[in-house]
C-alpha cells in the first residue's frame, strides 16, 4: 500500500466542493493553506435512520453470525451496502465498502448500510505519517472508551491515549459511511437510507432496535 501527497500550485486559488472532506485531515495536511466554509447540515428530502445498538463491525459479525442472518432476513430484498466478505449474506448487495465513490445509479432508492468500516491499523499509520501526526500507541490494542466527535458523545473502539489518531480514525470511518449514504442522494430524493453502525452519523434519526 502507498499514499501520494500532492501540493497546491503556489500561484492559484483552488475551490474544492465536497460533502465528505474532513477539516481535521486537510488542516493537518496543508497547515495555513486551507480555509473552510461550512454551510452546515443541508435538509434532506429523504430520511436517514440509524441503529447503533451493536458495533456491526467485521469482528462482531464473525463472532455473532446469527446477527447477520437476522439482519438479512429483516432487510429482505432491500438494496444493501456492506463488507465485501459478507456481501453474499444478503439478498441484494449492490456495493461494498471501499468501492463507492462515483456510484450514482442508486439515486432515489431505499438503501441499507450495514457495518462500521474499521480500517487496518497499518493504514492509520500510513495516513498518520503522511499527515505528520504523532503515531505513539498505534501498535497497541484499541479499547472501548467514551469519545466526543462532531458534537456527539458515544462509546467506541478507539485509541486510548492518542487524540490525533482518534480523530483520524473517526474521519476515515465517517467518510466511508457518508460515501455509502450518499449513493441514495437523500438531498433531492424522498427515499430512506437505514444505517446499521455504532458510529453515529450527523443528521440521522437514531433508533434502538429493528422494527421501531
Amino acid at each position: 500500500a502507498y499514499i501520494s501527497k500532492r501540493t497546491f500550485p503556489a500561484d492559484k486559488k483552488i475551490i474544492i466542493l465536497s460533502a465528505t472532506v474532513n477539516k481535521f485531515m486537510w488542516e493537518s495536511l496543508y497547515p495555513d493553506q486551507v480555509h473552510f466554509h461550512d454551510i452546515g447540515q443541508v435538509e434532506n428530502q429523504g430520511m436517514l435512520v440509524q441503529y447503533t445498538e451493536q458495533s456491526f463491525s467485521r469482528t462482531f459479525f464473525d463472532e455473532n453470525p446469527e446477527h447477520i442472518n437476522s439482519l438479512s432476513a429483516f432487510l429482505g430484498p432491500t438494496s444493501v451496502i456492506t463488507f465485501k466478505k459478507h456481501a453474499n449474506k444478503f439478498q441484494n448487495c449492490i456495493a461494498t465498502f471501499g468501492n463507492l465513490a462515483g456510484l450514482d445509479k442508486f439515486s432515489g432508492k431505499d438503501l441499507a448500510i450495514v457495518g462500521t468500516p474499521h480500517i487496518n491499523p497499518a493504514v492509520y499509520l500510513l495516513y498518520a505519517k503522511a499527515l505528520g501526526l504523532p503515531t505513539e500507541g498505534i501498535a497497541t490494542n484499541l479499547s472501548r472508551r467514551e469519545i466526543v466527535y462532531n458534537g456527539l458523545q458515544f462509546k467506541f473502539q478507539t485509541y486510548a491515549t492518542n487524540s490525533a489518531l482518534q480523530k483520524l480514525q473517526c474521519a476515515l470511518i465517517e467518510t466511508e459511511l457518508l460515501q455509502a449514504i450518499g449513493r441514495a442522494r437523500l438531498i433531492r430524493n424522498s427515499c430512506t437510507v437505514t444505517v446499521f453502525s455504532n458510529f453515529p452519523v450527523q443528521g440521522a434519526t437514531y433508533k434502538l432496535q429493528k422494527g421501531e
